[in-house]
């Protein structure tokens, strides 16, 4: 009974990554969640993160793109929306939000990210709170995770 709560979670989670800090976005980590949305494995994107794109809907990889590059220009928090298809073809509104880790010197040493399925969180949901339709709304300010003076195994530099 237990073990059916937590499959019954699964679906809901969002997805998880851990990349480098590098244009190229050599993937360390993506969760079992990648799965679920594009049908490939996700030791197959470790090996090609240009894998990605491929799932990314065609009207909006210009602007994730560019909006990524941003990211690396301006160290940013990457905060957007997009569209991403499916193995079965259907488009669903994704969000990605990726933060920058850095060392103890403030050095960018990867990302860790997630993206949340909307389509899901819509159709659990009743009508979107005001409080969420402001963050779908909002720009982000660079909020990236600092290094902190005290090294601690649950901080997130210690994930990279």
């Amino acid at each position: 009974m237990e073990s059916e709560r937590w499959e019954a979670l699964e679906p809901t989670l969002p997805l998880v990554y851990v990349a480098e800090y590098s244009h190229e976005g050599a993937i360390r980590y993506i969760s079992e969640v990648v799965r679920d949305w594009t049908g490939r494995d996700p030791q197959e994107f470790v090996e090609n993160p240009a894998l990605w794109y491929e799932f990314v809907h065609p009207d909006d990889r210009a602007r994730v793109h560019e909006l990524e590059e941003y990211f690396f220009e301006s160290r940013e928090q990457l905060d957007l929306e997009y569209r991403m298809v499916g193995p079965d073809g259907e488009a669903r509104w994704v969000w990605e939000r990726n933060t920058i880790v850095r060392d103890l010197k403030g050095d960018p040493i990867c990302t860790h990210g997630t993206v949340v399925d909307l389509n899901i969180s819509i159709s659990r949901s009743p009508a979107p709170s005001a409080a969420a339709k402001s963050w779908r709304c909002s720009t982000s300010t660079s909020t990236d995770s600092a290094a902190s003076t005290t090294p601690s195994v649950m901080h997130p530099a210690t994930w990279c």
